[in-house]
């Protein structure tokens, strides 16, 4: 977030009481997170042992270049990632316990049924300026279909064998 200065601290001094007034920045808030780049790629090498699992590749944010912990106010920056199952419906719970530095991610959280399932993803460019938390817009939306996992046969004419 990009703060701009819009009014002044005012203090007044009058006998022993003391007025003041704070009237504050405004922010501005970070670029965009990525623009149309965002890309999304299927694996099956997933880390831990996953199943299932994708990678998100996006452009970083223009917006990062001037947030450091030594700006005044501190700040710092990283990116959310989103997910739905459902065009537009992502959760506004991001997929990570904390913003992620800097592309790649890798999801790989990939949870599968017995039916089909697309997962929809977009990405948030996050910046944290003395404790307030701004994200950008989001990203463009990409998805990932998976298909349904096949599912034991149960039923007549099946018997459990010893």
């Amino acid at each position: 977030m990009k703060w701009t200065k819009t009014h002044d601290l005012i203090v007044a001094f009058s006998g022993l009481a003391i007025s003041w007034a704070f009237i504050g920045l405004t922010p501005t808030g970070p670029a965009r997170a990525a623009g149309p780049g965002v890309t999304i790629t299927q694996s099956t090498n997933c880390p831990n042992g996953a199943a299932h699992c994708v990678t998100l590749s996006w452009t970083d944010s223009t917006s990062q270049a001037g947030c450091s912990s030594s700006s005044t106010p501190p700040c710092s920056f990283g990116y959310n990632i989103l997910r739905g199952t459902v065009p537009s419906g992502e959760s506004s719970t991001p997929l990570n316990s904390s913003p992620v530095a800097g592309p790649p991610f890798t999801d790989a959280t990939i949870v599968l049924g017995a039916s089909p399932l697309t997962y929809y993803y977009v990405v948030e460019a996050v910046e944290t300026v003395g404790g307030v938390v701004d994200p950008s817009a989001p990203s463009n939306e990409v998805s990932q279909a998976f298909p349904g996992m096949p599912q034991p046969a149960t039923g007549a004419g099946l018997s459990n064998v010893h």
